[in-house]
């Protein structure tokens, strides 16, 4: 079978340990069941920050172990395609990009990157809740309930969305965009 090993260059969620991935990888090298050459993953925690240095460190790290190794490697995802191109390897892994959302928190937008949505994402409402005027939703109390009258007792009807792609969904885009319901555009 192919395999990606996944090395941890700072995500810290998933992947080897840089101090312990040579003898990781080797094992992976020996191993009858596995397609040689073994091939190299990881994941930017901050590329879409350029002047943090997280992004440089893990570079560093991933170049280094992936040096003189004969697999395939890939590091950039979106913010990595758009802000580092000396990461772009064999292969880059886009995700929000190709809603034609950018993934930096800046403000700024796909078109901004030349992105055009290439996908649509498409979901099922899973609950509806009423709140009071003024009470705060989401996370940090982004979303105000002050907008649609729902009855005499209850101002705001909120509904939830199952969405599979939740990272780097940005607090700002609270009742900053809309989406198609089948009774019509509504705040998102």
């Amino acid at each position: 079978m192919t395999v990606w090993m996944k090395l941890d260059t700072g995500m810290h969620r998933l992947g080897v340990r840089p101090e312990e991935a040579e003898a990781f990888y080797q094992r992976l090298s020996q191993c009858k069941n596995v397609r040689q050459p073994v091939n190299v993953v990881s994941h930017f925690a901050r590329a879409d920050e350029p002047t943090c240095g997280a992004t440089e460190r893990q570079l560093d790290i991933f170049t280094t172990f992936t040096e003189g190794k004969p697999g395939l490697r890939s590091i950039a995802a979106s913010g990595g395609i758009l802000l580092w191109p000396q990461s772009h390897y064999d292969w880059v892994r886009p995700g929000i990009i190709l809603y034609g959302v950018s993934p930096l928190d800046d403000r700024s937008t796909g078109k901004d990157f030349g992105c055009q949505p290439v996908m649509t994402l498409t979901s099922s409402l899973i609950a509806v809740r009423e709140h009071k005027a003024g009470e705060p939703v989401g996370y940090g109390g982004t979303g105000s309930a002050n907008a649609i009258p729902v009855s005499a007792w209850w101002q705001w009807a909120m509904a939830t969305v199952i969405r599979a792609r939740h990272r780097r969904a940005r607090r700002c885009w609270s009742m900053a965009g809309k989406c198609r319901l089948s009774a019509g555009w509504r705040w998102i």
